[in-house]
This record gives C-alpha cells, structure tokens and sequence, in this order.
C-alpha cells in the first residue's frame, strides 16, 4: 500500500502509455463500483470525480487517478495505463519502479501498513473466526426470551461458561 500523503503529491500528468485502452479500462473498472468504494478512491489522493471522468472519456490519466484506483481495487497500474495486458493485482515493488521511470524520487519509505479496503469483497480470516467447539458454536446462535418479549442472542463468553460448568 502506498501512503497516502505520497499518493496526494504525484502530479495530474497523463501517464498513459495506449490511450483508448486507458479509457475503456478505466471506464470498465469504475463503472461497476458502487459510491463508498468511489468515494475511498477520491479520498485516497484528495481528488473529484471528474479526475476520473476524464480519464474515461479521454484516455488521458494521471498518476494519481491511475495508482489511486488500482491500490484500491487490487489492479496492476500498467494494466489501467495500457501497458499490460492482463490485470494482475497491485504490487508495491513494481509500483515503486514505475513512479521511478515516471521520474519521482521514490523508495520503499512511501509504502504504508496494509489497510482493509471497502473494495476487498470476502474479509481476510481472524484469530476470531478460528473453529469454536460444537457446543460453543451451537450456543452462539441460541436466542433466549418470550416471543412476546422480543429475542436477543446470549453473549459467546457467557455461554461459554454455562456450557463448560454443565459438564
């Protein structure tokens, strides 16, 4: 993941290397996104939408709409700048060499921690979500209360304990 302080200084120059296919590229991957992800890629390099509605109506793109975009949406840039042919996914070292070629002073200090992104569709597994005992597992869903009462579902630590007590 690139810093996004770095992200917001690159500069609005076209970077694409095949116009048309930037434009259709461009196009076929934000079309489809709904407005939080839209709105995490603007806010990402501090840009407006009309940044990357220019780039899919023209062609002509920038670093910041480029490298914005594909971080959030796990996409090689040179496949959104025309140079690749397949998408591939996001890659801090081969991001690093092309803003060098583009001519930005640029090292591994401008990579940042890894965050979860609105774009990620499946959440990454957590010591939370290990296997649980059967009981425990059972007893996560357990509701208790009268239907007339409403119902709530029983907290796992509670549970837990009564499960391991009867025993």
């Amino acid at each position: 993941m690139i810093k996004t302080d770095f992200i917001r200084t690159l500069k609005k120059n076209n970077i694409s290397e095949n116009a048309e296919a930037t434009m259709q590229r461009i196009k076929e991957v934000w079309a489809p996104l709904k407005k939080p992800v839209r709105d995490q890629i603007l806010a990402l390099a501090d840009m407006k939408k009309v940044s990357v509605e220019r780039a899919y109506k023209t062609g002509g793109a920038s670093a910041k709409v480029i490298i914005s975009i594909a971080q959030i949406l796990d996409i090689d840039p040179l496949y959104l700048m025309g140079e690749a042919k397949e998408k591939g996914t996001f890659n801090n070292d081969r991001v690093i060499k092309l803003l060098q070629r583009l001519g930005y002073d640029v090292d591994n200090r401008i990579i940042g921690r890894r965050r979860k992104l609105a774009a990620e569709a499946t959440p990454a597994a957590s010591p939370a979500a290990a296997p649980v005992p059967a009981a425990a597992a059972a007893a996560k869903e357990q509701k208790v209360g009268s239907p007339g009462e409403g119902t709530m579902t029983k907290d796992l630590s509670k549970l837990l304990n009564e499960v391991t007590q009867a025993k």
